[in-house]
């Protein structure tokens, strides 16, 4: 059964990234449905070898993942770190680089969106999170959000990769400053 199972995912991902070049309309609608039906079968036939808690989040992270898809003029494109709770409380929906190129690459449809990055001058050494959300979006496979934003934590891809993405899609594009140290003045100034 395990070997079926990869198996019709090695084809979804390959009818993905062969649309992806012709009509990028139909990738995005081919993965989006794709995506639905993974969320009815984790709601309907959840593994019950993961725990009930574990179940709910397979649920909720696709639904995240989901949303950018069916609403893009809703969503926000973030970095990893950016705290989300303004946007969603403005009734917005961020989805992060890493977990939306996580899902990518478990469709099995990244591989496209790798090469289609470092064919337009992404280096090879950039994150492949990053290279291959820039790749997906290069396609056409990711719909334009509202807006972007991300901070400075963590990872040196976001500046390239957010500033690459807002001109793409040509959003508003906001920078959370995060200094190195925690202390009063530093709260005080990322809070402003």
């Amino acid at each position: 059964m395990k070997d079926v199972i990869i198996k019709v995912v090695e084809t979804f991902g390959k009818y993905i990234e062969q649309l992806s070049d012709k009509n990028p309309g139909k990738a995005r609608w081919l993965l989006k449905t794709g995506w639905e039906v993974q969320n009815l079968k984790y709601h309907l036939m959840p593994d019950r070898r993961l725990l009930p808690a574990d179940q709910y989040l397979a649920h909720l992270m696709m639904d995240t993942m989901l949303k950018p898809l069916k609403h893009p003029e809703e969503s926000v494109i973030v970095s990893v770190f950016t705290p989300c709770e303004l946007m969603q409380e403005a009734g917005l929906s961020p989805y992060n680089v890493e977990s939306f190129s996580c899902y990518l690459s478990a469709s099995m449809a990244e591989r496209g969106c790798l090469q289609q990055a470092e064919n337009t001058g992404i280096a090879e050494t950039l994150c492949s999170y990053h290279k291959t959300f820039l790749g997906a979006a290069q396609k056409g496979i990711l719909p334009k959000p509202k807006c972007i934003v991300y901070t400075n934590l963590t990872c040196d891809a976001n500046l390239l990769t957010f500033q690459t993405l807002a001109r793409l899609y040509n959003v508003p594009l906001f920078f959370i400053d995060v200094p190195m140290q925690q202390n009063r003045a530093n709260v005080r100034y990322v809070a402003e």
